[in-house]
């Protein structure tokens, strides 16, 4: 969804983010513009879904003032770095004796979503990893050496901020980062962001929901309960496939027909709110690449002891569970044809 074939950088800086920092490290673009994007695309690598956030209505926060001097072309950006760095330490304790960077770039023509925005990159460098590198010492002989830098599969902290009207820019995030300690105090703490709630993410929250109260309630080990939940899967699945436009009473009927599995759908969704702290609308239009998106929470999986896994994706009438007279338990596959 991002694409930096014709991206240009206007402006980067690498902050050192500890207490004998003095000042920002500025790196000129010269004739780097292929290693720009390089590293760009590794940091980035992890936003794979269109889930926007926007800064906090009343967000005053130093990064907030620095985002919006870059964008407005302030000479004197820099001022604000200080307030940055003090922020950040109060957001995250116990990181003064880290070696951590704060990584910024400013870039136009960058594509998101098949439009050309302009945008800030922010990353945050803090967990340092040895790597073995292979140089040549002459014409014919190679050599090894231990070098120290940042893995992308460890970086957590990353946003990127695109530019928009008044101020009101929209921040993507690596969803997958932003689940442990780290990653939520990056976005709740230091960044103050909040969820732009639109049809993707309306989407793709309620099949997430579904999904997880018919695993939750219906177990596992019960023929009868698996079947269940295979075709509750199907219905919902074929609900979001079939229908451009979502209300949550005619979806409730089709996929849990009876009165008492839609008044414990209703209760388990309070709850899943207030964890989660949204409030899901009972009617929105709904995000064909949401959906496309979320198949893997379609998929069904029976697993059988240590020798089998049977993955299914349709008709729950065609998989029988039995047990014959010596107590081993089987299942019945009916099908039409082979393929």
């Amino acid at each position: 969804m991002v694409n930096t074939e014709n991206i240009s950088i206007q402006y980067k800086a690498v902050i050192p983010l500890n207490v004998n920092n003095e000042n920002e490290i500025f790196l000129d673009e010269g004739n780097e513009i292929v290693q720009n994007r390089k590293i760009i695309d590794t940091i980035l690598s992890g936003i794979k879904q269109p889930i926007y956030y926007s800064f906090e209505s009343d967000n005053n926060s130093a990064i907030k003032n620095f985002i919006n001097s870059i964008f407005s072309g302030d000479s004197e950006s820099h001022i604000h770095i200080p307030s940055l760095i003090e922020d950040y330490f109060q957001s995250f304790q116990n990181t003064e004796n880290k070696s951590s960077f704060l990584t910024m770039h400013h870039a136009i023509d960058i594509m998101i979503e098949d439009e050309l925005c302009e945008a800030i990159v922010l990353c945050v460098l803090d967990e340092k990893d040895s790597f073995i590198n292979v140089y040549k010492t002459n014409d014919i002989n190679y050599s090894l050496k231990l070098v120290e830098g940042f893995s992308s599969t460890t970086i957590s902290k990353v946003a990127l901020i695109i530019k928009s009207e008044n101020n009101k820019h929209r921040v993507l995030l690596s969803e997958a980062k932003i689940k442990g300690f780290e990653g939520r105090t990056w976005k709740d703490e230091f960044l103050k962001l909040n969820l732009i709630q639109d049809e993707y993410s309306f989407t793709t929250d309620y099949i997430k929901l579904t999904s997880k109260f018919i695993k939750d309630r219906v177990p596992i080990e019960e023929v009868l309960g698996k079947q269940q939940e295979v075709e509750m899967l199907n219905k919902t699945n074929d609900f979001f496939r079939e229908n451009d436009r979502f209300d949550e009473e005619t979806f409730k009927k089709n996929v849990f027909k009876n009165n008492e599995l839609i008044e414990a759908f209703d209760d388990y969704k309070v709850k899943w709110q207030e964890k989660n702290n949204k409030q899901l609308n009972h009617e929105f239009e709904v995000s064909d690449e949401a959906w496309v998106n979320n198949q893997k929470v379609f998929k069904s999986v029976i697993k059988l002891d240590k020798n089998f896994h049977v993955y299914v994706h349709g008709d729950h009438k065609k998989i029988v569970k039995g047990e014959d007279e010596d107590g081993r338990k089987y299942y019945k596959l009916y099908y039409d044809q082979e393929t």
